[in-house]
């Protein structure tokens, strides 16, 4: 997971207080008796009512998730054949 509200330019990772607050809400809610489960899943419905797609965890700890996309593969190093190798 990144945090940045600029986008992937500007991603760092979470800091621990942020993590510390993400954790104890998934940790924390479900063991409320009764309305536990019914928070924990209004939670992660949040998501696809929120244009930025966070849910209260995220909103809560202060952070985005961004995706980054990955990096090509090098370019294959070129290698000379065995009979000019060894001249």
């Amino acid at each position: 997971m990144i945090t940045g509200k600029g986008g992937p330019a500007d991603a760092v990772p979470p800091s621990p207080r942020s993590s510390a607050i993400r954790a104890g809400f998934f940790v924390g809610v479900p063991l409320i008796p009764i309305v536990g489960g019914f928070v924990g899943l209004l939670n992660v419905l949040h998501m696809f009512g929120d244009g930025r797609r966070q849910c209260y965890h995220d909103r809560f700890a202060d952070t985005v998730v961004v995706v980054v996309p990955p990096k090509p593969p090098a370019a294959p190093q070129p290698t000379a054949p065995p009979e000019l190798a060894a001249a």
